[in-house]
């Protein structure tokens, strides 16, 4: 892992000056034989810049996300501050999410190559289906991106009603 360099997702500026890197909107993309995918050029990191692919899950559904080193290493520094948790239970949830964990550079055609056991983890065939969660974003078999968005919907209900956006 010597010689990648460091990278961000895309930056957008919001208001009071604030900068942030979010990821807005969904995608169906078609998986080609190698297991590559076309990115979204605004999703997109700066050429050479490497992904961190982590086999996962959201809502008991499997997925694969897809994070920048900058975004990962901000999910491990939240976790080390988590209370309720001994340094054991951390360091071995930490050793968990490395290890689940591989390296991938999107090519210069913009497309993203997926390992085959993380293609196989997340049911992922011809069709797949990106969506951005802020900073990284999720690579979902689409119909289990239409079960877990029922769920979603279903879990923030409640504040879906306080602000009527959804």
């Amino acid at each position: 892992m010597t010689g990648v360099q460091t990278c961000a997702l895309p930056i957008y500026l919001h208001a009071m000056s604030s900068v942030s890197d979010n990821l807005f909107g969904a995608y169906t993309h078609k998986l080609d034989p190698k297991n590559r995918i076309a990115i979204p050029a605004e999703w997109r990191p700066s050429e050479g810049c490497a992904l961190l692919l982590l086999s996962g899950r959201r809502l008991d559904l499997p997925t694969v996300k897809a994070y920048t080193r900058e975004k990962f290493q901000q999910l491990i520094d939240k976790i080390e501050t988590t209370p309720g948790y001994t340094e054991a239970q951390i360091d071995l949830f930490i050793g968990k999410l490395y290890a689940n964990c591989v390296e991938a550079v999107i090519n210069a055609q913009g497309k993203l190559l997926i390992p085959k056991q993380m293609c196989e983890h997340a049911q992922l065939s011809s069709s797949v289906r990106l969506a951005a969660r802020r900073g990284y974003f999720e690579l979902w078999e689409p119909s289990l991106y239409e079960e877990v968005s029922r769920r979603e919907n279903a879990s923030i209900s409640d504040i879906n009603q306080s602000y009527g956006i959804l």
